[in-house]
């Protein structure tokens, strides 16, 4: 069952209860979910304020507990800012655009100065009435697949020159026998 659907006004304390565990329930079985995900998630509100984040989000961009504690997307982003992304101006412009169209998704990837490449994908969170409760945002590590893809794109050109240079040589050879058996025909 979706969450939010279930009728949550009791009738009697047993149905107070019931609806107390299942609430209980998909908590922890939404915070199991967030904390097996290999991405780094985390989720604000309308406020900016940080609702949620798994462990893998804070561990992945190497954030300490006090600024998780802080409770605030603007210290997160200065931290964030300052500290991690290669194009800082690029990155700020980008969420600026994203405060401002609430309803948008957004993919991008994002260099860090440490060389790791992470892929980052944001949607907003939006009620099954069309209510915006906030923003999730979802990080994850590409740079091995970016480093395999480019050395890929490096093997390929350096295979293309070889061909090449090979084909070079073999083009010279026949042209040089086709001379010498040119020469050797003539009395």
């Amino acid at each position: 069952m979706p969450i939010g659907k279930k009728n949550l006004v009791p009738s009697n304390l047993d149905d107070r209860q019931q609806n107390i565990d299942f609430l209980e329930n998909n908590n922890l079985l939404l915070h199991a979910q967030q904390e097996a995900l290999l991405d780094g998630i985390l989720v604000i509100d309308t406020n900016y304020k940080i609702i949620s984040y798994n462990k893998h989000f804070q561990e992945m961009w190497h954030i300490t507990p006090e600024v998780m504690a802080t409770n605030n997307d603007g210290n997160l982003l200065e931290y964030i800012l300052l500290d991690k992304v290669a194009e800082k101006e690029q990155f700020l412009t980008k969420l600026e655009n994203l405060r401002e169209q609430s309803s948008a998704t957004y993919y991008d990837e994002i260099s860090l100065k440490d060389g790791r490449i992470f892929a980052h994908y944001s949607a907003p969170v939006i009620s099954h009435e069309g209510k915006y409760y906030g923003r999730i945002w979802s990080f994850r590590d590409v740079t091995l697949t970016k480093q395999a893809q480019q050395a890929l794109l490096d093997l390929a050109e350096n295979l293309e020159l070889q061909l090449k240079s090979r084909t070079d040589e073999l083009t010279y050879l026949i042209l040089a026998l086709q001379n010498e058996i040119a020469l050797r025909k003539k009395p």
